[in-house]
């Protein structure tokens, strides 16, 4: 089974919002969008299950990619959360 990226840039002012992409192995989902100043808290999370897994790439500014991210979470079968 190959994962699915899931690729953040973090660079639309975001509350509580959820994103949707795809989950096709081999593809990635470029979702882009504003935390707010002064925003202490801050997580992503990708749910998964053992069919299904996405790995999640976040980074500041830019697009995220396997090789260029930030933060990452790349667990197998588990949801995948970065917690800023």
């Amino acid at each position: 089974m190959t994962p699915v990226m899931f690729l953040f840039a973090i660079s639309a002012q975001i509350h509580a919002q959820t994103f949707t992409g795809t989950n096709q192995p081999g593809a990635g989902s470029y979702l882009g969008f504003t935390v707010p100043s002064g925003v202490t808290n801050f997580s992503l999370t990708v749910s998964n299950t053992v069919q299904a897994f996405s790995y999640l790439y976040v980074k500041l500014g830019n697009g995220a990619a396997p090789t260029n991210y930030d933060y990452v979470s790349r667990l197998d079968y588990v949801n995948n959360s970065v917690n800023l």
